[in-house]
């Protein structure tokens, strides 16, 4: 297989393929360079580009550098930091609890299993994302998981009332919603990636290519970011 592509973000691109091939792997083969080493691309444009954009983005463009966007809201996560191979988890000794976002389509529904140990550290070692699937199938899987994970408490969506409301119809115990600020929440999560205190199994798929994503709305006219971030690839 080739793949030919720009380096916009660190995303499963950078993680699985450009990583897989530093780390040695032999089935991968990672070759990058400048859009002037081209002998077809003409000095003045690369010049050109080089005046008019900024350097982050002229680097990932024309150079082929692979750096966070500027907008990123998790510009502190780094896969070859964060995410690790699996590891064993002992479901008595550390507390084990789920995420819970409610959906049908197109947008999932997503439960997200995490351990927390004695330091601190927090693991997120399973995930479920599917569309297209009733409260009650979902309410199956979360049953069926959190009795094999020893799973203490589910956190919901606050705004979902009714969706919560059918968990706990279901069997579900242990289901809360409160609410909290999303911006506390994001402050959280940003301090536990710069203490290595979040780490995410490899088989997790979802989060770590939606926190590679998301991100502020643009700049406006005077370079000034809007603290909102954009209401897409927020799902898990």
């Amino acid at each position: 297989i080739l793949i030919t592509t720009t380096p916009y973000f660190l995303n499963w691109v950078y993680r699985d393929i450009v990583l897989g091939a530093k780390r040695g792997d032999p089935q991968i083969t990672s070759v990058a360079w400048k859009s002037i080493d081209s002998p077809f691309f003409p000095p003045a444009e690369y010049e050109n580009r080089r005046r008019t954009m900024s350097e982050e983005e002229f680097n990932r463009r024309y150079n082929a550098e692979w750096r966070q966007a500027a907008n990123l809201i998790f510009a502190d996560f780094y896969p070859e930091r964060h995410v690790i191979n699996p590891r064993p988890i002992d479901y008595q000794a550390e507390e084990v609890f789920c995420g819970v976002d409610f959906g049908f389509n197109p947008n999932p529904t997503v439960f997200l299993w995490i351990a927390k140990n004695k330091d601190g550290v927090y693991t997120v070692f399973d995930e479920y994302i599917k569309t297209n699937r009733t409260a009650y199938e979902n309410a199956e899987v979360l049953l069926e998981r959190n009795k094999k994970y020893n799973c203490r408490m589910n956190y919901c969506d606050p705004t979902a009332i009714e969706e919560r409301n059918e968990l706990i119809s279901a069997g579900v115990k242990n289901v809360v919603g409160d609410k909290t600020s999303r911006n506390v929440g994001i402050d959280r999560m940003i301090a536990l990636l710069k203490t290595d205190k979040l780490q995410i199994f490899s088989t997790v798929k979802g989060l770590p290519e939606e926190m590679e994503r998301y991100h502020l709305k643009d700049p406006t006219r005077d370079g000034e970011y809007k603290e909102v971030p954009v209401k897409v690839d927020d799902h898990s």
